[in-house]
C-alpha cells in the first residue's frame, strides 16, 4: 500500500474519501474502493466515482469488465448521491471525448420557453408510449416541446418505433430535428448514436434503473432547453432532481408513477401514485405525491383502455392513433396522456396550472387539433429530411 511521505500522496493513493481524508485507496483501484464504500454504506466523491467508471469503460482487455460494470452501476444504488451520479456522467463524457453538459445550441426564439422531455426507461410496467402522444397533444395546444428518444428499451414501443409506424421520418441530424421543431413545435432528437463508444460497452446489459438512470438520458438531449420534464422509473425522484441540477439544469421537474410501490414508470399517470420533485433556479423543493384523479377532479371511475392494455406493437399503434383521434374519451389512456401534456403546457407557461393545462389538452384531442398536429409533423419530417 502506498503511503503519505515527505513528498505528499503517491499517484497510486491519490483518492481521498469525502468523510475521512486520512483513509487512502488500497491498491490504487478506484473500482475496488467504491465497492468497499458501497459495502460499508460510505460516501464517494465525484472524482472517485468518475475514475471508477472510466477505468471500467477503458478496460477493453479486462475479462471481468461486464461484471464490474454491473456491480458498479447497480451496486452503488445504496450510496448514490448527486456527486456520484455526476461523477459517472463525467466518465461517460470523457469516454466519448466530449462534455455532455455544455456547449449545446439554443433552439429558443422570441422568448418562447422550450420544454425538453426525456425518461430513464427500464420501466417496471410495459406501457403504451405515453410521452410521444403527450408531446403531440402539448404541441397542438401551443407548447414548444422536444424529446430525446430511441427505440424500445422497456416499453412495448420506443419513441422512434411509434413515430416511424405512423409515418414520421426520423431526422438524421440535430439541424433537421430543430427545423422540424421550428416548423411544428414538436422536436424529436434520436439518441441511438449519441454515445456510441459507451453504448458498445453498456447496451443490452441492464434491465432495471441504476445510478446513471438518474440523469444520463436527459443529458443526451443535444440542444438547450428552458425547462426539463424528466421521468425516472424508480422511487428517488428527489435524488434525480438534485443530480440534474448538479449537472447544470436549473429548471427541472422529475416524475414517476407506481401502482404497487415496487414497479415504476417514468411518466405521470392517473392510476396509482404519482411523485414529483422540482427545481427552480437550481434549488430543489420537497417531493410531492398525489392522486391525479382527485387532483384533476375526474368524474367517476376511468374506463379502459389502461396504459398497459396493449400486448402487440400493432395494438399500440392502433391505440396511439385512436387516442389522438379522440376515440377514447374518459379512458385511463387518454387521461394519462392529457396529464403529461398538461405538465408540458405548464412548464412552457401556456397555462396557469396543470389543472388548466389538462382541460386544454382534452380540448386539443376532442377538437381534432392533436390529429392535425400529427399530420403536420409527419409532413414536415418528410419535407425537411427530403
Amino acid at each position: 500500500m502506498s503511503s503519505i511521505g515527505a513528498g505528499g500522496i503517491s499517484e497510486g493513493s491519490r483518492y481521498l474519501f469525502a468523510m475521512d481524508s486520512n483513509v487512502m485507496l488500497a491498491g490504487g483501484d478506484p473500482f475496488a474502493e467504491v465497492m468497499f464504500q458501497s459495502n460499508a454504506n460510505g460516501q464517494v466523491c465525484r472524482s472517485l466515482a468518475r475514475d471508477a467508471l472510466l477505468n471500467i469503460l477503458q478496460g477493453e482487455d479486462d475479462p471481468s469488465r461486464d461484471a464490474k460494470l454491473g456491480a458498479l452501476l447497480m451496486g452503488c444504488a445504496v450510496i448514490a448521491t448527486p456527486e456520484v451520479v455526476a461523477g459517472f456522467v463525467d466518465a461517460v463524457g470523457e469516454f466519448e471525448g466530449r462534455d455532455l453538459t455544455t456547449g449545446k445550441p439554443s433552439v429558443s426564439h422570441s422568448g418562447e420557453r422550450v420544454v425538453g422531455c426525456a425518461g430513464s426507461g427500464k420501466k417496471g410496467r410495459k406501457t403504451i408510449n405515453i410521452s410521444t402522444a403527450s408531446m403531440l397533444v402539448a404541441a397542438s395546444a401551443g407548447a414548444k416541446a422536444l424529446k430525446a428518444g430511441s427505440r424500445s428499451a422497456s416499453s412495448l414501443t420506443g419513441s422512434s418505433d411509434i413515430l416511424e409506424a405512423v409515418g414520421f421520418a426520423i431526422p438524421q441530424s440535430v439541424e433537421d430535428a430543430t427545423s422540424i421543431l421550428d416548423a411544428t413545435n414538436f422536436g424529436f432528437y434520436s439518441i441511438e448514436d449519441t454515445v456510441p463508444r459507451f453504448n458498445g460497452v453498456y447496451g443490452q446489459r441492464f434491465f432495471a434503473p441504476h445510478v446513471l438512470s438518474y440523469a444520463l438520458p436527459a443529458l443526451l438531449i443535444p440542444v438547450q432547453v428552458d425547462s426539463l420534464l424528466y421521468g425516472y422509473a424508480g422511487p428517488k425522484v428527489s435524488l434525480s432532481a438534485h443530480a440534474l441540477t448538479t449537472l447544470g439544469h436549473s429548471s427541472v421537474l422529475v416524475c414517476n408513477n407506481t401502482t404497487d410501490g415496487t414497479h415504476f414508470i417514468d411518466e405521470l399517470a392517473t392510476v396509482g401514485t404519482t411523485s414529483l420533485s422540482g427545481a427552480q433556479g437550481g434549488v430543489v423543493g420537497p417531493t410531492t405525491q398525489f392522486d391525479a384523479v382527485r387532483y384533476l377532479s375526474l368524474d367517476g371511475p376511468q374506463s379502459p383502455p389502461d396504459i398497459d392494455s396493449c400486448t402487440t406493437v400493432a395494438e399500440q399503434v392502433e391505440l396511439f392513433l385512436s387516442l389522438l383521434n379522440g376515440e377514447l374519451p374518459g379512458s385511463i389512456a387518454e387521461s394519462t396522456v392529457c396529464l403529461n401534456a398538461a405538465t408540458m403546457l405548464y412548464l412552457a407557461e401556456k397555462c396557469n396550472d396543470p389543472r388548466e393545462g389538462y382541460s386544454i389538452a382534452v380540448e386539443a384531442i376532442r377538437t381534432g387539433k392533436a390529429t392535425s398536429k400529427l399530420r403536420e409533423v409527419v409532413a414536415a419530417s418528410w419535407s425537411i429530411n427530403g
